[in-house]
């Protein structure tokens, strides 16, 4: 089986196969029922967000496409970078070639199969270091982009918590980990118990009235 090589530039400016993508999700919303009726193993596990917590737990760097700054997410979980339809249809016109020649089946953390309209080859600009990368189109990502393991590995990534950077390139470039946090104060409680699946990520819909959420 053949590859296309990737192409990595500098520029001045900022088969059927099965892989697995943990941070990948689908909408659920309309696929999950909120269960009323409590037992007392549930009457303690009332959902509660506390004013201040990660939204993930991985990072975004920075980055830039055709032109436009980007928060990207870096998920070493993820065998392939992957980027949402809603994103995919706010590039250029020009730039949307999508390429669904070949069929990719992936997985979510659920092990659901996600379904995959295609792939696309983006210019990702790493502080000016240009590495042209195909990206999977999927419906429904919770990220508009997901750097996979594929990609972490292409561009030799390194990750430090210590100092929240990403390095790339043996060292060539380095960008900062960004972790982004709710820190209005508010606490939000949910009216009704919601069930989540393990290894899971679920969506759903709420409406926001009086500091509670309202399953809709």
């Amino acid at each position: 089986m053949s590859h296309r090589q990737n192409r990595h530039t500098r520029s001045s400016g900022p088969s059927r196969d099965t892989h697995i993508i943990p941070l990948s999700s689908e909408k659920a919303a309309s696929q999950n029922k909120f269960k009323n009726a409590s037992s007392p193993a549930d009457s303690h596990r009332e959902s509660a967000a506390s004013a201040k917590h990660t939204l993930n737990c991985s990072g975004e760097i920075a980055v830039f496409v055709f032109g436009k700054r980007r928060l990207a997410l870096v998920d070493s979980g993820a065998i392939k970078s992957a980027i949402s339809l809603k994103y995919y249809r706010q590039l250029p016109k020009s730039k949307q070639l999508l390429d669904s020649s070949t069929p990719v089946n992936l997985c979510g953390a659920n092990s659901k199969p996600l379904k995959v309209v295609g792939k696309i080859d983006l210019p990702i600009s790493l502080n000016g270091l240009v590495v042209h990368f195909a990206f999977m189109v999927i419906p429904e990502l919770v990220h508009d982009v997901i750097l996979g393991q594929d990609f972490l590995l292409n561009t030799q990534a390194v990750i430090n918590y210590a100092t929240k950077t990403v390095t790339f390139m043996d060292n060539l470039v380095a960008l900062g980990l960004r972790f982004r946090d709710q820190t209005d104060g508010s606490l939000l409680r949910v009216s009704a118990n919601v069930s989540i699946p393990p290894r899971s990520v679920t969506l759903y819909l709420f409406a926001y009235r009086k500091g509670l959420l309202i399953p809709m």
